[in-house]
């Protein structure tokens, strides 16, 4: 099951009140329902709350643009080029390598998700696990830990884990020489963290490398 966000036109005109682009939102939702997706409509998920929550609508198309980052896919409504939202969320995803279909042309399900349902899962689970973590822990050490260091503190944190995984795992590691031994227990955090680490500082040195960490 992936998770597909619908993008088309909101606001009335060409026509059409808004009411009639939610009806145009919700057909198309149900179709990927019904082939097993999960369906993000932002129609529905804020149908006519500008009647009573007096919000501007800078506020929603950010909303709609950090829900599209989270999702498998994206699916252009018909008419879609009439409206500067959608425009902007074709853009966002283009930008982020996010799959853009065009209706009636309809992601199917991923052959992997498929075969593995378990392993995608897990692999999702983990992704997502290891940013809330992130988020704990850039809030105690801040920034500066890597602004501080660059990217020699990111890579000598990447093998402080490997290291770590590799030696637990068995790979004895030596001045003089390697070999394979009996995997060890922990006696600290679990081998499952260290994985889930590894993966967080793969991305933290990504994201300086991007020029965003601290930003």
């Amino acid at each position: 099951m992936g998770i597909i966000y619908t993008a088309g036109p909101y606001r009335p005109g060409h026509g059409r009140t808004v009411a009639d682009n939610i009806a145009v939102a919700r057909k198309v939702a149900i179709e990927l329902w019904r082939m097993g997706h999960f369906a993000l409509c932002p129609h529905l998920n804020t149908a006519n709350f500008e009647e009573d929550a007096e919000l501007p609508d800078e506020y929603y198309l950010d909303g709609d643009l950090k829900a599209l980052a989270r999702c498998d896919a994206v699916v252009m409504l018909p008419t879609w080029t009439e409206s500067e939202g959608a425009k902007g969320e074709h853009d966002y995803a283009l930008a982020r390598g996010i799959p853009i279909y065009y209706y009636p042309d309809l992601p199917g399900l991923h052959p992997v998700e498929v075969r593995y349902p378990e392993q995608t899962e897990c692999f999702i689970a983990n992704m997502f696990r290891g940013y809330r973590i992130y988020l704990k822990r850039n809030h105690d050490y801040s920034p500066a830990n890597i602004k501080g260091t660059g990217t020699i503190g990111v890579v000598v944190r990447l093998w402080d884990k490997m290291a770590r995984i590799m030696n637990l795992s068995g790979f004895e590691l030596d001045i003089n020489q390697s070999a394979f031994t009996e995997p060890k227990k922990a006696q600290s955090e679990p081998l499952e963290d260290a994985y889930l680490d590894l993966q967080n500082y793969a991305n933290i040195g990504q994201v300086s490398y991007q020029g965003k960490w601290g930003r």
